[in-house]
């Protein structure tokens, strides 16, 4: 399963950044396809009221 089916998986219901990372791998690896899944809106995150932290709230965006 390609890291961005298995983040879509993982934050189809919403979960903290890092806890959803790392069950899906190294952070290293990860971060990088979550980041581009962020930027294009497959996921989504609230970055008006805190920035992107470790435990910000990720969840699946309408780009599925």
């Amino acid at each position: 399963m390609r890291l961005a089916d298995r983040l879509a998986e993982i934050f189809a219901r919403s979960g903290p950044l890092m806890e959803g990372v790392l069950t899906v791998g190294t952070p290293l690896v990860v971060l990088p396809v979550l980041y581009h899944l962020l930027w294009h809106g497959r996921l989504i995150a609230d970055l008006c009221s805190a920035t992107l932290a470790d435990d910000t709230q990720i969840a699946l965006g309408t780009g599925w």
